[in-house]
């Protein structure tokens, strides 16, 4: 038993001389039965834990019982073994003689908690710092979306006005266009303020029962007139029914005018645009196809960054780069993909 043990059991004399080791001793520290004779405990316990080994010997010889030791042995290579264990001490005629200790070999062990301490500090610092460049982000944001609402806020309601009193056509169509332009600077200034609630989990959803089916052919018929005025035909592919789901339909139907309003921008002229459904299992898959020239596959993996837009569209293109982002998290927001 004593040498089929897998634990390492040594017994050394008091004054530091090994008496007797198991099996499993010999094999961990890499020494021959013949070479244990002439070692002593200082040869085998690393010198930085010799002192607390002395001190313990000392308790022993006093009565003080080792229930829980933790110390480190050096092998007969020079490697270090991390061991716990408990040692008792043999007393003759009241004097102290000799002890045993039995350990169990830790090193792996400890060493996977090193590193995931290493991990833990690292992935705290990380966070620590992603918390921070969120938190100026979201005070950036703020502060933009409070300087652009100001302004832009009397230009809407003064150009409502205007067209309720502009009567000749030529200065309807200026009032309609400054009208077109606020309007769609107030919908990115909507987009931040939605992105940013997004990011720190503060975008509320209104859940109800919806029928997807028909908010989707609204949807479809409120941007046939966009899309006429872009010079695309637009087709809408739905079935006859389908699923209800418990969900937000002004968010929904943000999300596919998101997608809509993407493919009418990246499609020349005389394109063919097409929104469609269909049930797979539990399901509702919704697509939007356009017939323009796709995204390289170099942008894909950058297709839901934030604020991010290919370099050959910057000049040519208006909008934040937010649409698709905002998608993502509105779609997520209600357990979808």
């Amino acid at each position: 038993m004593f040498d089929n043990a897998i634990d390492l059991i040594q017994s050394v004399t008091s004054d530091g001389r090994f008496l007797l080791v198991n099996e499993a001793w010999r094999q961990a520290l890499g020494y021959g039965q013949a070479e244990i004779a002439a070692l002593s405990l200082s040869d085998v316990i690393h010198r930085d834990h010799l002192a607390d080994w002395d001190e313990m010997t000392r308790k022993l010889a006093a009565g003080e019982p080792i229930d829980s030791l933790e110390t480190v042995l050096v092998t007969a290579g020079g490697a270090e073994i991390i061991v716990e264990g408990n040692v008792s001490c043999r007393f003759e005629d009241g004097e102290a003689v000799s002890t045993r200790a039995i350990f169990r070999d830790i090193t792996l062990r400890k060493r996977t908690e090193q590193e995931l301490q290493v991990l833990y500090q690292r992935e705290r610092v990380i966070r620590q710092e992603l918390e921070e460049e969120t938190r100026k982000r979201t005070e950036f944001t703020r502060a933009l979306v409070h300087e652009l609402r100001t302004p832009i806020t009397p230009v809407l309601a003064a150009t409502e006005l205007l067209l309720e009193r502009v009567v000749d056509e030529q200065s309807r169509r200026l009032v309609e266009s400054i009208d077109r332009s606020a309007s769609n600077l107030n919908r990115r200034i909507d987009e931040l303020v939605d992105l940013i609630r997004g990011e720190t989990d503060m975008l509320p959803l209104a859940l109800e029962r919806v029928d997807v089916v028909s908010l989707l052919r609204d949807t479809g018929n409120d941007m046939a007139p966009v899309a006429a005025s872009e010079g695309h035909s637009l087709t809408v592919e739905l079935p006859s029914a389908g699923p209800d789901v418990w969900a937000d339909s002004d968010r929904l139907r943000q999300v596919v005018q998101n997608l809509m309003n993407n493919a009418f921008k990246f499609t020349p002229a005389g394109g063919e645009i097409t929104l469609l459904a269909r049930v797979e299992g539990a399901t509702l898959v919704v697509e939007v196809r356009d017939s323009g020239p796709g995204i390289a596959e170099e942008d894909l993996e950058r297709l839901f960054d934030p604020y991010y837009r290919r370099v050959e569209d910057r000049e040519r293109l208006s909008g934040l780069g937010l649409g698709l982002a905002l998608s993502k998290r509105l779609v997520e927001l209600h357990g979808g993909e």
